[in-house]
């Protein structure tokens, strides 16, 4: 049981990293492309 529960939160813990990381890939892309023009 605890396999388990360390395994969703390994899972949660790798998505929310993940997800932070696209934000902030999004942001530096945004400010690459508005940037120049």
């Amino acid at each position: 049981m605890t396999g388990w529960l360390s395994l969703l939160g390994n899972v949660a813990f790798t998505a929310s990293t993940e997800l932070l990381l696209a934000q902030y890939l999004a942001a530096l892309v945004r400010l690459h492309t508005s940037g120049p023009q």
